[in-house]
């Protein structure tokens, strides 16, 4: 048996906390499951299918947060490894995959946010967002950095859908893979996070505090042991070697 080697002690507790990872993700879509549905969701994938038919389209989301979230692992664990923009658009690809119109590309139609007056510019120059990616990750960014990035990808709606959930498995993947933290929403605070963003939409809070925000309220440097016995052990999705090919 081959036993994995981990970068460093985030990684490996991360591993083992993947189906919190994915249940609070999912809640801030409003996925209807609980977290117990969830686990065997994420356990079963859809052999439950007919279980909870209710909402396919909930077990799409769960499914697919699960196999972005193991590729964002074996990426944080990569040693030496550069970022840019392709690992957003490879996240996204994952998150979308069957859900979501021209996934792992950048947005190319006008979309609105809802229960918000903002709307998200028009993707006339994708260039521009791929060079405004980049300069962050080419440098030797921070936690400030990363969650700034974050909330770009959010504000600025890089996709036609998922943008909350790509955005939070990047971040957590450049968090992870320099050990600084990791983005822990727990869904009582799914409301407060989504108020809060929509401040951050209409400019009533700056990008800042946005930033101060969830550094201040919902980054964690370890895990609770008590869903470690949930965990699952990860295996590199078929598309991983692939997409660092597509870097060279």
């Amino acid at each position: 048996m081959t036993i994995k080697k981990y970068k460093n002690e985030l990684i490996r507790q991360a591993h083992d906390w993947l189906i919190m990872a994915v249940y609070e993700a999912a809640k801030i879509e409003h996925v209807p499951f609980t977290f117990p549905e969830t686990a065997e969701i994420y356990k079963n994938e859809y052999v439950v299918a007919n279980k909870y038919k209710h909402s396919s389209y909930g077990i799409d989301v769960i499914v697919n947060l699960k196999r972005a979230y193991k590729a964002s692992l074996d990426l944080a664990n990569l040693k030496n490894y550069q970022f840019d923009y392709k690992d957003l658009l490879y996240i996204h690809r994952i998150i979308g995959e069957g859900i979501v119109y021209n996934n792992g590309n950048f947005r190319n139609l006008q979309v609105t946010i809802k229960n918000s007056t903002y709307k998200p510019p028009f993707p006339t120059f994708p260039d521009v967002w791929k060079e405004r990616i980049n300069s962050i990750l080419t440098q030797s960014w921070n936690i400030d950095d990363v969650l700034g990035l974050y909330a770009d990808t959010m504000k600025q709606q890089y996709f036609n859908d998922g943008n909350k959930r790509t955005a939070l498995v990047f971040a957590n993947t450049l968090l992870l893979s320099k050990e600084l933290g990791f983005i822990n929403i727990p869904d009582t605070q799914t409301a407060k996070l989504l108020v809060t963003l929509v401040e951050f939409y209409e400019n009533k809070i700056s990008k800042q505090k946005f930033v101060s925000f969830i550094k201040d309220k919902y980054i964690i440097h370890s895990f609770e042991p008590t869903y470690h016995k949930n965990g699952l052990k990860v295996n590199k999705p078929e598309t991983f070697k692939e997409h660092l090919k597509s870097k060279k």
